[in-house]
């Protein structure tokens, strides 16, 4: 059984939502891989339209613009969610919160959570979990702040972190 933003899911519908997940969508967001470290491009952006991101061609330039003073350092392409402990101050939880704090401080209008973390899973996708408004709904109960969703998406990852990585080998198949 895997628990994902709160709701149970047992293993065989798990593998038959992956295998019913768009193509096209798997090929173009999720394969590619986070591209340049410490940049966003006009092809993440146009990635992340795979996704229904709806990010605009002024947001584009926004993206692109805010990204060149982002602390992308901090939290290494390579960082992993389970990694980031938010009860150790100062280590891979508070940086990260730091990098999305970058954008979600200085976001314009019509810039909110869905955007700003479909763009920051494509650049560090172990670390920042996409959260729409369904991955929010759910989390609408927890404790609000700037990361809360990162913390509860944490909890899940934990949680499930060996029956995920069985359930990725049987969709391979």
């Amino acid at each position: 059984m895997l628990v994902i933003a709160g709701r149970n899911i047992d293993i065989d519908t798990a593998i038959a939502k992956a295998h019913g997940y768009p193509a096209v969508t798997v090929a173009r967001y999720d394969l590619p891989g986070p591209g340049p470290a410490a940049v966003i491009t006009a092809d993440d952006i146009a990635r992340t339209h795979k996704v229904r991101s709806r990010i605009s061609h002024a947001q584009l330039d926004w993206f692109i613009r805010t990204a060149v003073d982002a602390p992308w350092a901090a939290a290494p392409i390579e960082a992993q969610l389970v990694e980031a402990d938010p009860n150790i101050s100062g280590e891979l939880y508070d940086r990260a919160e730091a990098l999305y704090d970058h954008f979600r401080t200085a976001a314009p209008r019509r810039v909110g959570v869905a955007k700003i973390s479909k763009v920051l899973h494509l650049k560090r996708p172990g670390l920042f979990p996409i959260l729409d408004s369904k991955v929010r709904w759910v989390r609408s109960r927890w404790r609000r702040r700037s990361s809360w969703a990162l913390s509860a998406s944490r909890g899940d990852a934990m949680a499930e972190e060996s029956t995920l990585g069985s359930t990725v080998n049987k969709c391979a198949v």
